[in-house]
């Protein structure tokens, strides 16, 4: 009975696993511009271009996802520290300040530490709810 048991948490931890990797792969990334390895400062920048032209709670699964999927993100540390910047009209501007990443957080841990930071900008008056470029420092 014992080992029936174990067989049975063994496919379960296998198929939570295998869902996650879906999950990621599934969901949609931005392109990667640049991966800009600064040793001297021990960070790594990243320039992500939003092709799909996402918005707020979208575009940032999609940072997650792509960030995720990166080895030399997987394999810079075991705590990252990531702060995001969103690039408009060759301007750089704060989209959220420092959070704390682990290879283990997941979306929706990352996005209930941050969702109440997220800066909204104002271009002539209006809104902006779509950043096509965003500048991610590790």
């Amino acid at each position: 009975m014992s080992v029936f048991l174990d067989e049975i948490l063994l496919n379960l931890i296998e198929l939570s696993a295998i869902k996650k990797k879906l999950s990621r792969i599934n969901n949609k990334n931005l392109t990667i511009n640049a991966i800009i390895r600064n040793d001297k400062e021990r960070c790594i920048q990243y320039e992500l271009i939003n092709d799909h032209l996402l918005s707020h709670k979208d575009v940032l699964k999609s940072i997650y996802n792509t960030l995720m999927n990166e080895e030399s993100f997987i394999n810079f540390g075991k705590y990252k520290v990531i702060i995001v910047s969103a690039i408009i009209d060759d301007q750089e501007f704060n989209f959220h300040h420092n959070i704390l990443l682990t290879n283990n957080t997941t979306f929706e841990q990352y996005y209930e530490k941050m969702k109440d930071i997220i800066n909204t900008h104002f271009s002539d008056g209006y809104q902006i709810d779509v950043v096509q470029n965003f500048k991610i420092l590790v």
